[in-house]
């Protein structure tokens, strides 16, 4: 994985549990730290998303064949914006989400894979924003625009356990915080202190660098 040295620039991404606030935390995040946030709205990646999904081929490796893309999708795009702008960039997913939510749905082909399968990049942190199921519910619950998607979560509470098992694989290389007894305002404020010690000392370590 790569990571740059003596850069201008820092780079975060978020990985979650459903109901973690990770939507409003990645843009207030983003805001806070003037970052632009990186997301695929390719219009032709969600036909072919739709396509997938209706087709009999259906299948759980065919899927994360799919979001791997997605993934690397994603890369390039972070590659023109620090080109162009050399900007701070807030991930709102992860390879490790492609890994970890495939590999829970059944997927043989994400159970064996490894990062560097899908990407040669890896951010400065990564958060997991997690949450209790009883809290995770309630929020799904409460939801003004509940989804139907949300409805089967809700129901098969068991499939987001089961993603939560694959995502500890990766607890060596993830910050995690659990969001279930604290406010979006605290969660943000814990994030961003991890961002500022992260930039603090990696200034810290270039200079002694630069020093010797």
């Amino acid at each position: 994985m790569k990571k740059l040295k003596n850069k201008l620039w820092y780079s975060y991404a978020f990985v979650w549990m459903d109901a973690s606030w990770k939507s409003t935390i990645v843009e207030r995040i983003s805001n806070e730290i003037n970052a632009v946030i990186v997301k695929d709205n390719n219009p032709k990646m969600s036909i072919l998303r739709k396509t997938i999904e209706k087709s009999p081929l259906n299948d759980p490796d065919l899927r994360f064949d799919y979001y791997s893309l997605l993934s690397y999708n994603e890369v390039e795009i972070w590659k023109k914006i620090l080109l162009k702008q050399w900007k701070n960039i807030v991930f709102d997913r992860n390879s490790e989400c492609t890994i970890a939510n495939n590999a829970a749905m059944w997927s043989i082909k994400a159970k064996n894979a490894k990062l560097e399968d899908i990407t040669d990049f890896t951010p400065d942190l990564t958060f997991y924003l997690d949450v209790k199921k009883e809290e995770r519910i309630k929020r799904m619950k409460s939801r003004w625009n509940i989804t139907e998607a949300d409805k089967l979560l809700i129901k098969e509470w068991w499939l987001l356990d089961k993603t939560d098992k694959e995502y500890k694989k990766f607890d060596d290389i993830h910050i995690r915080i659990d969001t279930t007894n604290k406010t979006i305002n605290e969660v943000v404020k814990e994030v961003k202190n991890y961002i500022l010690d992260n930039i603090k000392n990696t200034i810290e370590e270039n200079s002694e660098k630069m020093i010797k």
